[in-house]
């Protein structure tokens, strides 16, 4: 279980002591500091997850701190502490984008529930950046997000492939994450300060792959009008990255075959051997070895690219990474997109949960992005993801059946709902008499239809006249 880390910011010791005290007895690991300054050289050493800031300080303010670590996007939230009750400062601290505030002297049941909220409500946030920092500590392996445990042996086989020089395959379904487990392999090797090459066997045609992957001399062919160094030779003393090894054409397997062996080649319309000293890491979405079988793969190539083998598991057999992964791709997008996304609502993580991934991470990632830039609140929410997760269900309804808490904004917009119904029930369909009971003016009244779907073009249990 993680533990949060809570960092008090104050000049007076007892201020400092008097919360370190009544915070740390609930279990968090708590930190102090006498200025800004300060503050800010703990915060660029260690992760913190929540800071209670005090608003005057010496040197530099508490709003200005508050300024700074919103412009480096930091991730953990703030709370300012004043001895001023006044409405302009506290005010000022939420429009930069603290969490809440405090007033001095500060009530020890109010900033322990506080500090309960913020925990409750962050907790895949403040556990992904705990993740993400073990990762970076003990396998360098940051950017990918697991806590499953058929990932915690993959990255355990990453180590083991990083620590030796031999060639490693990386098998997955599309989106999987192949190419991030072959750059942790490069990035944790004595290779890391070399190149990684990369190329994609599947995007391009033989003769333009062969002349990629070993380069060519002027003149080799039509329009080669400068000698070109190939992925290959870019590549010497780091590693060349073969995705999609499985489209290799057959032409080329040879190739690269005596390049494993000898780690020499030519480029295309030279005699001239070159030797380069490299690392080869391939990938594959196909079943090589029904490939050698059917006789579109050499297995004499095979057998040499697979000395170390990775397999990655799909989205669906890891779906307890599915919360964690949701809210890295929140934070990711909403720097990107310029939103502030808080998280997804429960009744949307369950549709994440229900939903069986073929696309795997790619896929959620792509849903992630577009639910950012549909999503007009704070939490994701069923109405703002794709069909395809809803199943063309009623999205105002699936909380209702998901058996998931229903929040309190949702709790009113189906009252609302029913209350419209009701109306419109009542008037026997007439618009008009319906806005009227309601209290509303017919505008209102056809904006709160279209809101709510009831007007839509086939609903037999709602008739109603437009020209009512």
């Amino acid at each position: 279980m993680f533990s949060p880390r809570i960092l008090i910011v104050d000049d007076e010791p007892i201020v400092r002591d008097s919360l370190a005290e009544i915070i740390s007895a609930d279990g968090y690991e708590v930190f102090s500091a006498y200025s800004a300054e300060k503050a800010l050289e703990l915060i660029e050493n260690k992760r913190m997850d929540i800071v209670l800031l005090d608003m005057v300080l010496p040197g530099m303010g508490g709003l200005d701190l508050l300024r700074l670590l919103k412009g480096r996007n930091f991730q953990g939230e703030i709370i300012l502490i004043t001895a001023y009750s006044t409405v302009e400062s506290a005010v000022s601290a939420l429009k930069i984008g603290a969490y809440d505030y405090l007033i001095k002297p500060c009530n020890n049941e109010e900033v322990k529930l506080l500090i309960k909220r913020i925990i409750e409500n962050n907790s895949l946030k403040i556990e992904n950046q705990i993740l993400r920092e073990q990762l970076r500590k003990e396998h360098g392996l940051a950017n990918i997000i697991s806590k499953n445990e058929k990932m915690q042996r993959v990255f355990h086989l990453i180590q083991v492939a990083a620590s030796s020089n031999s060639t490693v395959i990386v098998c997955g379904e599309t989106g999987t994450g192949k190419e991030m487990v072959a750059r942790a392999v490069h990035y944790l090797s004595p290779r890391k300060d070399n190149p990684f090459i990369k190329i994609d066997c599947a995007s391009l045609p033989a003769e333009i792959l062969e002349s990629e992957l070993f380069g060519h001399e002027k003149g080799a062919f039509t329009h080669a009008l400068n000698r070109r160094k190939g992925r290959v030779e870019l590549s010497d003393t780091g590693t060349l990255f073969l995705d999609e090894i499985g489209c290799l054409p057959l032409e080329l397997q040879g190739k690269l075959l005596r390049l494993l062996q000898e780690r020499e080649f030519e480029r295309l319309g030279s005699n001239r051997t070159i030797k380069v000293d490299i690392r080869i890491i391939s990938a594959t979405n196909v079943n090589l070895e029904k490939s050698v079988e059917k006789g579109g793969f050499r297995s004499d190539l095979y057998y040499r690219l697979n000395v170390f083998n990775i397999t990655l598991p799909l989205l669906k057999e890891r779906k307890d990474d599915i919360p964690l992964l949701v809210n890295h791709f929140i934070n990711t997008y909403n720097l990107e997109c310029g939103k502030k996304i808080k998280g997804i609502s429960p009744e949307g993580r369950q549709l994440f949960l229900d939903y069986d991934w073929p696309g795997n991470i790619r896929e959620l990632k792509n849903y992630v992005e577009q639910a950012i830039l549909l999503e007009n609140g704070d939490y994701i929410t069923p109405a703002s993801l794709p069909d395809v997760l809803t199943r063309g269900k009623d999205k105002n309804e699936i909380a209702e059946k998901s058996g998931s808490i229903i929040d309190f904004r949702r709790k009113i917009l189906s009252y609302e709902k029913k209350v419209i119904l009701d109306a419109l029930k009542t008037s026997k369909g007439k618009k008009k008499d319906a806005a009227k009971m309601l209290g509303l003016s017919p505008r209102l009244l056809s904006y709160y239809l279209s809101k709510y779907l009831i007007n839509k073009p086939g609903d037999e249990d709602l008739p109603y006249s437009d020209s009512d």
